[in-house]
């Protein structure tokens, strides 16, 4: 397994060569180095290597594949249309809870929390994160409104071509790039396949 608890430790382990080692072959014990500037050049070194740790096991967790539950329901690739707002987007990515900060919950889920979240390329070029609840799926492609500017309409073509390879008609869905189709392997081709098996 590439992302499993042994690489985790390996990653660190590397980490703590990068960081250590070429601090401590650069002091010169024969020529008088400092005992304690050594030592504390180590503490800090060793701080930083913790830091550094720390950011490599939060980007190890993030690669981790993500298993849909039954909260979820819609799939990365899917177009969604906005019940309140009008506009659409394509799913690029989904939590199973609210991932935004107390105040982003206040001013946007004013009805209370909701129990799946979607990161959405909209039709205006915009990226937004979204409760569930306010969203149905459109089984057409996204179509970029033509009452935006170029440059919101290039980012949001920008967008669907890092994203995303293709557009499957029968699933109605556009399909994921192999990075996003590894993080969210439940897609909605992949349901259909599974379903069908």
């Amino acid at each position: 397994m590439l992302c499993g608890g042994n690489f985790v430790n390996q990653v660190c382990a590397i980490n703590a060569l990068a960081f250590v080692a070429p601090a401590f072959e650069s002091v010169d014990h024969a020529a008088g180095g400092n005992p304690d500037s050594v030592l504390d050049n180590g503490f800090a070194l060793l701080r930083r290597l913790s830091s550094g740790n720390q950011c490599a096991t939060l980007l190890i967790d993030a690669l981790q594949p993500k298993t849909k539950s039954a909260d979820i329901e819609f799939c990365v690739g899917d177009v969604l249309r906005s019940e309140e707002f009008g506009w659409h987007g394509v799913v690029y990515g989904w939590s199973e809870s609210c991932e935004m900060s107390e105040a982003w919950v206040q001013q946007h889920l004013k009805g209370g929390g909701d129990k799946a979240f979607y990161r959405l390329l909209c039709d205006d070029g915009q990226l937004r994160y979204v409760p569930q609840a306010a969203h149905h799926r459109v089984r057409a492609p996204l179509k970029v409104r033509r009452d935006v500017g170029d440059k919101e309409a290039q980012l949001a073509y920008r967008y669907l071509q890092l994203f995303f390879v293709d557009y499957d008609a029968a699933a109605a869905a556009y399909v994921p790039n192999t990075h996003l189709a590894r993080r969210f392997p439940e897609t909605r081709a992949a349901v259909a396949d599974a379903a069908a098996a």
